[in-house]
């Protein structure tokens, strides 16, 4: 049987991604007028090569998170073994392998966090799914309906492959 795929659109383009595009800018901004001065002046500049580095890191990070919130997708595989959860469209691939036997069950269950960090979109999601080990959420920012039919449809082709191999 072929695998199955399911892919989850990551809403984006909220205040956090409003807030890190404008941060972005300004970070890279700081960081070629720091890389003009070392190299302008280099004398002048003694030890600023690490804060140089530490911007470009969190410049990377942050413009991870905007490429994330605007293109990114969750990708479910769901295969006769495994079931496969990929990050898609961002530079830091984040993927979990779970083997099929240590599937626990995915469930609709409402994050509990500090208000301003929902609003802000540090939140991960409502989509909870549990596995032997550990769980992951995803389907941030879905409405309780779209999260609801995900949910059936995962649990739905998992059966499909449990029962097939009973």
């Amino acid at each position: 049987m072929k695998p199955t795929t399911i892919e989850i659109k990551v809403p984006g383009f909220g205040p956090t991604t409003i807030f890190l595009t404008i941060w972005t800018i300004l970070l890279w901004i700081m960081v070629g007028v720091l890389l003009i001065g070392m190299i302008g002046r280099p004398s002048e500049i003694d030890s600023l090569w690490f804060l140089w580095l530490v911007m470009i890191g969190v410049g990377v990070l942050t413009g991870n998170h905007i490429i994330w919130e605007a293109i990114g997708k969750v990708r479910i595989t769901i295969s006769s073994d495994r079931i496969h959860l990929t990050n898609v469209n961002n530079l830091f691939k984040k993927e979990v392998h779970i083997p099929i036997e240590d599937f626990r069950r995915v469930e609709f269950r409402k994050e509990g966090t500090f208000l301003p960090l929902d609003f802000w979109g540090f939140t991960q999601g409502d989509i909870l799914f549990k596995f032997k080990n550990g769980q992951r959420r995803f389907g941030k920012d879905l409405s309780k309906r779209d999260s609801l039919k995900t949910i059936y449809r995962i649990e739905k082709e998992i059966k499909n492959y449990t029962q097939q191999w009973a």
